[in-house]
């Protein structure tokens, strides 16, 4: 069912389920299963997309054809460039392309702490700012838009980092997904920290815990309530993406992802009959 008129939008990522590399038939089935849960769009590691850059009209039709918008591709690498704190530029252009070419709407960058023995470096910032500028540039060329995901080090110090790459970025170009469980670790409060910034905000990534484990939207601690108020009263219009990671889990994505839906529905919009699994 499409969102009401003036809701935000309710998203997922794929990645709470298990797709072997170059496995296609498997990340279309993940995406319809992701329908028949009732989200709006979905995002995606950029590992998953690689392997559909052979065939781009045949892949775009079959993303298409799941009934899914397409709302972002992810880049989170294990190591980052030692001078920007992000990946390189060549990656960010190649998948800029490719991801468009699919139907994507938004790149979304991860990228390591620029800080120096865990102490706040001004310089370094800018250097990675100034890098946000130019992949954003690079993502507009290509037709996306570029977004900058939070972990738990841009949060720390009072989110010195954070505060900073917002204020050194283009806002006609750079948006920001926070990332609620990370905010949570690093004992930011997260959604004061909307509240301010909500104008910079394109999407939010929403995790639960109990205690120091990841549970399904609704079973630990985050206040989904909390984030409904301060997104009404902001008037905000993004996504709420429903982050589901399942590390080291062997359980199949909708034992999650289920609850996950009925959590966001039930919040965001109240009257629609819950996702069953299955």
């Amino acid at each position: 069912m499409p969102p009401e008129e003036n809701s935000i939008q309710l998203g997922c990522q794929t990645n709470a389920w298990r797709m072997p590399a170059g496995d296609t038939a498997r990340f279309l089935n993940v995406l319809a299963r992701i329908r028949s849960y009732g989200f709006d769009g979905f995002e995606t590691g950029f590992l998953n997309i690689e392997t559909h850059l052979q065939d781009l009209p045949g892949a775009r039709r079959r993303i298409e054809d799941a009934g899914v918008r397409f709302f972002a591709v992810h880049i989170f690498l294990l190591q980052y460039d030692p001078e920007t704190f992000l990946a390189p530029e060549d990656l960010i252009q190649r998948v800029a392309r490719g991801a468009r070419e699919l139907g994507a709407e938004r790149m979304i960058l991860s990228g390591a702490p620029a800080a120096r023995d865990g102490k706040f470096d001004l310089g370094a910032v800018q250097r990675k700012a100034a890098a946000l500028n130019r992949a954003a540039l690079s993502c507009f060329d290509a037709g996306l838009r570029l977004a900058y995901h939070n972990h738990p080090p841009e949060f720390l110090a009072g989110g010195e980092e954070i505060r900073s790459l917002i204020a050194a970025t283009d806002p006609t170009l750079v948006s920001f997904v926070l990332d609620t469980g990370h905010m949570s670790v690093a004992g930011a409060d997260g959604v004061g920290f909307f509240r301010e910034y909500h104008e910079r905000t394109c999407a939010l990534h929403l995790r639960d815990f109990a205690g120091s484990e990841q549970v399904p939207l609704g079973y630990g601690t985050l206040d989904l309530s909390a984030w409904k108020k301060a997104i009404d009263a902001c008037g905000w219009r993004g996504w709420a993406i429903a982050e589901e990671e399942r590390p080291n889990d062997g359980r199949p994505g909708d034992t999650a992802v289920a609850p996950a839906s009925n959590a966001l529905r039930r919040t965001f919009r109240p009257g629609l009959a819950e996702a069953r699994h299955g």
